[in-house]
């Protein structure tokens, strides 16, 4: 059975619509005065180790009146548009140009760049110009192996993060040292904090060698709680940089896993009058002063290991830091608004033995409205000055 086409299944509302749309964006083309030779350009395939790939959209003033070019942006930062600062006179050039950086950005990429010009006594107009293309990976060497520089040596890293690590435990993690000079160098001794140790695999590092350097966090042998922060210095005899500094973190936790559910049950528990104080809107410069009361209502003694506030707000110890069942304590915090304007949320962590809770995040947030100036003073001083010369 033959099937015929009929003027019912056509969807010609939408053929309608999308017939004065084209038409639309050539009227509208065709009425503006900045012609551009092209608005998408293709780069093709680049290498990465180019650094930059760059092109010039090139356009021309097809108005009556001058045209400058009001504002220009690109859809992200790794492109850097440049143009014609000056007012392109009628039937002359102008150019766009746009700068695509290739460093760590392998495989395609489409990237616009929104173009605004204004016509002497005319209407705005908006351009927008496309660059596209593929970039190749370049080949991977020294510098991705080891991209951290400590003088001769490239390093794996200058940062070890151990991550949460419990008071009974200890873990130990490597980073690599590369000799990228013509000289052996020498690992003379390791500076660590009595909690830190560190070795090697082999005292010298010949040129274009490497060696591993293992680097042990005891949590047993340091009584702080939390996020930690320290470093270690490995002593060399490399002329360029000799000490090198490797920077250490680790959230020391209590370790809870090992009681039993009874043991939690019997636990103390911290519980706070409140999480939050909001301060409201205050002017700069203005402190604030605030109370947490905290109780245990557990069944055992609830110990605060730390009490630790962020920056801009300050806390004191709480009165007690043993607390028996039922007993209550509270933190004192202050808040400086001085030199701080808008939106302000500042915290303190409360670490305690608590297996339920073990960290806590208390909160003082707010609005800092900026101080007006104090024209009456410059006034005064005025009128004082102008008394002074009668």
């Amino acid at each position: 059975m033959k099937k015929y086409l009929t003027i019912q299944s056509v969807n010609w509302f939408s053929v309608l619509v999308l017939f004065m749309g084209t038409n639309f964006n050539l009227f509208a083309q065709e009425n503006k005065n900045v012609k551009f030779i092209e608005t998408v350009h293709d780069f093709g395939d680049i290498k990465e180790e180019v650094g930059q790939a760059t092109h010039e959209f090139k356009f021309t003033n097809a108005g009556n009146a001058a045209i400058k070019l009001t504002d220009v942006k690109a859809s992200c930062g790794c492109t850097t548009p440049d143009w014609t600062k000056d007012e392109v006179a009628p039937g002359k050039e102008g150019i766009v140009k746009a700068t695509y950086s290739t460093t760590n950005r392998p495989g395609p990429f489409t990237k616009t760049i929104t173009v605004k010009a204004q016509p002497t006594g005319g209407q705005e107009e908006v351009h927008i110009l496309t660059i596209k293309g593929n970039v190749i990976p370049r080949p991977k060497g020294i510098q991705d192996w080891y991209p951290t520089v400590m003088g001769s040596i490239r390093a794996t890293t200058n940062h070890i993060a151990f991550g949460k690590i419990y008071n009974d435990e200890m873990k130990t993690q490597k980073i690599v040292f590369y000799n990228e000079s013509d000289k052996p160098i020498q690992i003379q001794n390791f500076d660590t904090p009595s909690h830190i140790s560190a070795t090697s695999d082999k005292k010298t590092i010949n040129p274009k060698d490497s060696i591993a350097i293992s680097v042990t966090y005891d949590a047993n042998k340091i009584d702080d709680w939390g996020f930690l922060h320290t470093q270690i210095k490995i002593k060399t005899n490399d002329e360029n940089t000799p000490e090198k500094v490797v920077y250490i973190s680790a959230d020391r936790q209590e370790n809870f896993e090992k009681l039993t559910q009874e043991q939690k049950d019997n636990g103390p528990r911290i519980t706070f009058d409140k999480m939050v104080h909001d301060f409201g809107t205050i002017q700069a410069g203005k402190k604030v002063e605030t109370e947490f009361v905290f109780k245990n209502t557990g069944k055992s003694e609830l110990i605060i290991r730390k009490t630790k506030a962020s920056c801009g707000c300050t806390a004191t110890q709480p009165e007690k830091t043993r607390l028996k069942p039922g007993e209550s304590s509270k933190i004192k915090a202050t808040y400086d608004s001085t030199g701080k304007k808008g939106n302000e949320n500042k915290t303190i962590t409360i670490i305690s033995n608590d297996p339920t809770n073990p960290s806590i995040t208390l909160s003082i947030k707010g609005v800092v409205e900026a101080n007006e100036p104090n024209t009456n003073t410059s006034d005064n001083n005025l009128n004082k000055t102008n008394q002074g010369s009668k």
